[in-house]
């Protein structure tokens, strides 16, 4: 109602980034993309830089890690130069994330070990049991299932329902990883908890694999009636994220965006020195 800008691109901003880890691409770039515009405007180079890693994130959300990765390796670069450690963290962690979509794992892995050794030497508990699921998960893509249940062993000394966000991922790996050692009822334990805890957060993504991995499970079994129901139930939620991320409203502003980001790169280049100079 004051219609104060910084207010308005600071409530887009945090909006668009929760629309965006619920899998709503649409919604998200609706609110970051605006929002981006305003900080710029505002000459908050700082909270600028912290929109275009939720942008970037959303990116790689939808399918397009390889922008997503553009994107972050000059957000790292730019938090190194100016000695912001904790933010240049935080883009590590996505970076390997985008890694892990590219499906270069290696690479996915030395990202995460190197936020897990930090958080470490913080003395960080949470942000460290956090990537060493992150770690779990790649080593399952890996085939190291065995280091992977000893990583998330240690993960859930940590833990708990309260971080739902954590704890649906860690359920949904412990869940693969007895499969893959043919454990099934066990499997399907951790996935029902990894249902609940998704729910909880209104992860979409994740539900997603939770529902193929059940599929699996029940085919492990030979329980096919289960495992149709299972696929149904996946079929269902992809079609509706399909929707999300394919609209043409979604292409239009991702197709501004980066034109608009092109035009402005050399501006912010250039706002990013003066930083660097005044401190």
């Amino acid at each position: 109602q004051i219609e104060n800008l910084r207010l308005i691109a600071d409530g887009r901003s945090m909006r668009g980034a929760m629309l965006s880890y619920e899998g709503d691409y649409t919604g998200a770039l609706e609110d970051l993309i605006p929002a981006q515009s305003m900080y710029e405007q505002l000459k908050l180079d700082y909270w600028a830089r912290v929109n275009l890693s939720e942008i970037a994130n959303s990116f790689r959300r939808f399918g397009d890690p390889q922008m997503a990765l553009n994107y972050q390796q000059k957000l790292e670069q730019a938090y190194l130069e100016n000695n912001q450690e904790l933010d240049a963290i935080d883009v590590n962690t996505q970076i390997a994330y985008s890694y892990e979509e590219l499906g270069n794992n290696e690479m996915a892995l030395e990202r995460f070990q190197k936020s897990y050794h930090f958080w470490q030497e913080q003395d960080k508990p949470i942000p460290a049991a956090g990537a060493a699921v992150d770690i779990a998960g790649i080593q399952l893509k890996l085939g190291q299932v065995d280091a992977a249940i000893e990583t998330l062993n240690e993960a859930e000394k940590t833990i708990t329902k309260e971080f739902d966000g954590l704890f649906s991922f860690m359920k949904l790996f412990r869940a693969q990883a007895a499969l893959l050692k043919q454990k099934p009822n066990e499997a399907l334990d951790y996935v029902q908890e990894a249902e609940s805890s998704f729910y909880v957060s209104n992860n979409e993504r994740g539900l997603s694999q939770v529902f193929t991995l059940r599929k699996e499970i029940f085919l492990f079994l030979e329980d096919h009636q289960s495992a149709h129901s299972a696929l149904t139930d996946y079929l269902t939620l992809h079609h509706k994220l399909d929707q999300k991320s394919l609209t043409s409203r979604n292409s239009e502003m991702r197709a501004r965006f980066n034109t608009d980001k092109i035009e402005s790169e050399n501006q912010t280049l250039q706002a990013l020195q003066r930083i660097k100079e005044q401190e």
